[in-house]
């Protein structure tokens, strides 16, 4: 109790004067994890996951994020702050706490019903007083509907750290978007209200992928949280269960699949049809699809449309040979080596209902030709493939840029187009030492580089996951 005066006493004092030592705060949270998010698991998952198999990957996907959590925290320090977050209890339910529905929907919640039923489970568990948590969080699998009238990923109790009503319902996909939303529902309970609507930190309004601080706090939600902290009525921050634990996992130990760009697209979007765009004229800023222009926000294809919409990229994911994302910068890191060229494999799958055609990329080349490796377009979508094609021949390694040249005679075709269109079928021409008076005859018709379109993306997609 003298211990527990002192503090806080100093964290008062701290308010004021900011010359008093930074105490160590400890926010111990009772993650309760409902049915809906273990069954969206399973069947976003491709191949689809048991219901064993779920509840594995979702155990090392809350520590993942709970890890990446206390990261975004950890820019409180600057202000004076330390906090972190550790697990008190996790629960995976075999039931739903949320049974009620919006008219005409089987999956999208009014968010404070959301809540109050919630609280009323706590209630009905007594678990505030066994467990002795701080705050509370409910990862559920539907849609939260706001009061508001528009969809929101959370709602949390304001100011209510160290309250048994200190609790939060949020969507949990998990992608690197669900951290932010739970360091954002943690400053909530410590009374930090949301940025301006230019913010790009946590507390935005409304947080986007390419948020340029989605891994900070501001200033002005740093200055409430340590007005709140100095206050009795946060004294449970600062005596901690024994029981409870901080997860540390690194991407050495971390054996889920947040780091892998498809699964965070069909997380994102609720699909497990959903994969990384890997290269298309208007993304990644004209860039291909690997360093910085990865690193904060990927983009991931909605089925049945030609559209690619944006979403966040895990910190973690590998972004270059030895290197990983970090807070959106592509940085160094020891890691296993990949292709530069290809860090990820050919994408998933090829969409182009205008050609039209829908598969991988063996099937498009071996039907459209190896000659589309040449555009970069395709030699980024279909890096792997591209290179069982490659003959390495310089400027040839994808063989005849045009498929009519073997419609001519090499003497008519090779003396204009060994070096260009038509550089495999010329390869071994030897021709006239001089250009004949008035010059090579016109072909007709002529040859032609032959490229396939690709599809133009989409605008953002402003909506829901389903």
């Amino acid at each position: 109790m003298v211990r527990r005066i002192a503090v806080l006493l100093c964290l008062s004092i701290l308010v004021m004067t900011s010359s008093c030592q930074v105490q160590n705060l400890v926010a111990e949270v009772y993650v309760v994890v409902e049915d809906s998010t273990v069954q969206s698991y399973a069947q976003q998952s491709s191949p689809a996951q048991t219901i064993a198999e779920a509840t594995n990957s979702l155990s090392n996907d809350i520590d993942l994020v709970i890890t990446q959590t206390n990261v975004l925290l950890s820019s409180l320090v600057q202000y004076g702050i330390n906090i972190e977050v550790r697990k008190r209890k996790v629960d995976i339910l075999s039931t739903n706490i949320i049974n009620t529905f919006l008219l005409e929907t089987t999956y999208i919640a009014d968010s404070s019903a959301a809540k109050a039923s919630f609280q009323s489970w706590l209630n009905l568990q007594n678990a505030y007083s066994t467990l002795n948590y701080d705050f509370a969080v409910l990862w559920t699998g539907f849609d939260l509907y706001g009061t508001s009238g528009i969809f929101e990923n959370s709602i949390t109790s304001f100011a209510a750290m160290c309250k048994s009503t200190g609790v939060s319902v949020m969507e949990f996909d998990p992608t690197a978007r669900d951290i932010v939303a739970t360091a954002k529902i943690i400053a909530y309970l410590l009374s930090s209200l949301n940025d301006g609507i230019t913010s790009t930190y946590i507390m935005a309004i409304i947080n986007a992928p390419d948020d340029a601080n989605r891994w900070f706090y501001s200033n002005s939600s740093a200055q409430s949280i340590k007005e709140f902290v100095a206050l009795p009525r946060a004294s449970c921050l600062l005596s901690t269960n024994s029981a409870s634990v901080k997860p540390a996992v690194t991407y050495a130990t971390y054996t889920g699949s947040l780091l892998d760009p498809d699964v965070i697209c069909q997380r994102s979007l609720n699909d497990s049809r959903s994969y990384m765009c890997k290269s298309l004229p208007q993304i990644y800023n004209n860039q291909p699809p690997k360093g910085n222009a990865v690193c904060g926000q990927i983009y991931c294809r909605i089925p049945k449309t030609s559209i690619c919409t944006p979403a966040f990229t895990s910190d973690g994911m590998i972004c270059e040979n030895q290197k990983r994302c970090t807070k959106g910068q592509c940085s160094s890191y020891p890691t296993s080596s990949v292709d530069p060229n290809c860090l990820w494999g050919d994408q998933k799958t090829l969409d182009f209902p205008l050609i039209p055609f829908s598969g991988t990329c063996k099937p498009f080349l071996d039907t459209y030709g190896a000659a589309n490796c040449y555009t970069r377009p395709i030699n980024e979508t279909c890096c792997n493939t591209c290179k069982t094609y490659n003959s390495g021949i310089p400027g040839c390694e994808y063989g005849d840029k045009s498929s009519a040249c073997v419609l001519f005679t090499q003497a008519q075709v090779c003396p204009i187009y060994k070096n260009t269109l038509c550089c495999n079928y010329c390869r071994n021409y030897v021709g006239r030492r001089s250009v004949p008076e008035g010059g090579y005859p016109e072909l007709t018709p002529s040859p032609q580089q032959n490229v396939t379109e690709v599809p133009v993306v989409g605008d953002y997609l402003q909506g829901k996951r389903r």
